[in-house]
């Protein structure tokens, strides 16, 4: 069976075996197979050594597997550029009020999710749910401008709204 990259799955199967050759992996099936053994204690010793011995192994693979799936490097290499908060657009999750902080989100790598928190460029409000643009972090707080603002130099907020045309009456 091929799948996708020209892999088969047992060469899938044969690197997770080969992962959990270690020291972690041989303590996890020796752990479980001395439990697996003393709760047959009360089994004939073959079928209770054969059945520990399987216990002990499968054991030992989906910890080796979930530890690899867990710590494994599968995001990408943090550079300067994509470890960079400026620029980048976050959603406000906590209402920023006048010279307070407040808390936005936004996505890292892979659909990751960060909070941080936040403080408006201008000193204003800016309300939840608002996107915005991270003009600089300093001391650990990111300092954000509503969208709109940052372009153009204004608050969007402040702009004036098109007059309305009135509706035509109906026939």
């Amino acid at each position: 069976m091929i799948v996708s990259g020209g892999h088969s799955a047992w060469a899938g199967f044969a690197a997770l075996v080969m992962g959990s050759l270690s020291v972690y992996g041989l303590l996890t099936f020796l752990f479980f197979a001395g439990i697996a053994g003393l709760l047959l204690a009360t089994t004939p010793v073959v079928p209770r050594v054969g059945i520990a011995l399987v216990v002990g192994a499968v054991a030992a693979l989906a910890c080796g597997a979930m530890m690899e799936r867990l710590m494994s490097d599968t995001s990408g290499h943090v550079t300067h550029e994509n470890s960079r908060l400026e620029g980048r657009e976050v959603k406000i999750t906590r209402a920023i009020r006048p010279a307070r902080t407040g808390e936005a989100t936004f996505t890292l790598y892979s659909g990751v999710y960060q909070n941080i928190p936040v403080r408006s460029l201008d000193g204003g409000a800016i309300r939840a749910g608002q996107i915005a643009v991270v003009v600089e972090v300093r001391r650990g707080i990111a300092w954000v401008a509503p969208i709109g603002y940052a372009a153009s130099g204004t608050d969007p907020d402040d702009a004036e709204e098109p007059p309305s045309s009135p509706t035509p009456a109906p026939p």
